[in-house]
């Protein structure tokens, strides 16, 4: 999977191939967590929602850059390539150093 780098309207996005084991569970479940960790910083975001996987050529076209061609060669237009979006339903922030979580 590779998260898009797009703005925030709701939903979190990853490309995929259709064939994965996590887009054939997604299907059958569509419950999900995804945790995000800048060891860094200390920083930690979890989000959870509804996730359904999605093929949707011209929003792929607009949320591809040319990274993602390690992955997919054919492009946007890869037949293996799929999304997953995300429908945000709660969404936690951990700063470590301030010593604690927020939920937005």
């Amino acid at each position: 999977m590779v998260a898009s780098d797009n703005s925030f309207d709701g939903a979190v996005w990853f490309f995929t191939r259709a064939s994965s084991p996590v887009a054939q569970e997604i299907t059958g479940q569509g419950h999900v967590n995804v945790t995000y960790v800048s060891a860094p910083e200390d920083r930690f975001v979890s989000v959870s929602g509804r996730a359904a996987v999605v093929r949707d050529l011209a929003r792929a076209q607009q949320m591809w850059t040319p990274s993602y061609a390690a992955w997919f060669a054919g492009g946007p237009e890869d037949a293996e390539l799929a999304m997953i979006k995300i429908t945000v339903t709660r969404l936690e922030f951990w700063d470590r150093k301030i010593g604690r979580m927020q939920t937005l």
